[in-house]
């Protein structure tokens, strides 16, 4: 956070502002997602990212001077230039104005998403990164997006709980809930594309031979179902398998590829 001290009209303002897409709140998230989409002009979209980050009105920044405005827009660099956003900025979405609906979304970084999950919706994110098709993106985020497991206040006071509070993943109710997502607005949705890119490029980093160029290839081609086979071994082994964490079975593969490489460079040596 930067901490904004401003000086107009006799009066003084204290700011802690954001300095990364992690540090925004989910509604600066989605209003900068907004302000993204719909404002063309340059000048007027920097005016409009200051007041979203300063949580100010607008006119507010017609009693400051030129000087504080430049140095204000300078606060904006981290959403025009790019950084990773991994926190779950929008754990639950509503639709609905009177008997709102509510759907709970994964843990930041990808912490509780299941290996079949990140199968299914990362096939739909790849397919939609593509063809920018609606329909695609209403699926991606129904595989994210779930309601809330039946009798949660209960589960959660048990050992077993696993801190997730969405309903299990189940690919068959995944076209059933993308129609009712297709009511969210657009800053929304973008909004958790942006968030699952982040969380994307945080695993890529975490395990590069996972996600090297060939597996990405691969993956883009025929999905991660490969992959499920196999890590499982055997078909007794790929509910299993596919019920794992994700980020469990990515730090296997990335241990088993590290290995492979190891003993292939032995084998090169030692001809």
């Amino acid at each position: 956070m930067h901490l904004v001290e401003l000086k107009y009209n006799k009066k003084r303002i204290e700011k802690q502002v954001p300095a990364s897409w992690n540090e925004l709140s989910g509604k600066q998230l989605v209003r900068v997602i907004a302000a993204l989409l719909t404002i063309r002009d340059k000048h007027t979209l920097q005016l409009t990212l200051i007041q979203i980050l300063l949580q100010v009105k607008s006119s507010f920044l017609n009693l400051c001077t030129v000087e504080q405005k430049i140095y204000l827009a300078q606060l904006t660099q981290f959403i025009t230039k790019g950084g990773l956003l991994t926190k779950q900025l929008l754990p639950v979405i509503s639709l609905g104005k009177w008997r709102r609906q509510k759907y709970y979304g994964p843990a930041s970084s990808f912490r509780n998403l299941l290996f079949l999950e990140f199968i299914f919706s990362d096939t739909y994110f790849i397919a939609w990164s593509k063809k920018q098709n609606e329909e695609l993106l209403n699926k991606f985020i129904a595989c994210l997006y779930r309601e809330r497991t039946w009798f949660h206040f209960i589960k959660k006071r048990f050992s077993s709980y696993n801190g997730d509070n969405r309903r299990a993943f189940n690919s068959h109710l995944v076209e059933v809930r993308a129609h009712k997502l297709a009511q969210l607005p657009l800053e929304v949705k973008q909004s958790i594309v942006l968030w699952y890119r982040g969380c994307r490029e945080e695993l890529e980093k975490d395990y590069p031979r996972v996600f090297s160029g060939d597996n990405q290839q691969a993956a883009e081609r025929t999905g991660w179902d490969g992959v499920l086979r196999n890590m499982a071994g055997s078909v007794h082994q790929l509910e299993a398998t596919g019920q794992a964490s994700a980020r469990n079975v990515f730090a296997l593969m990335e241990d088993r590829l590290y290995y492979a490489e190891l003993a292939e460079r032995k084998n090169k040596q030692a001809s």
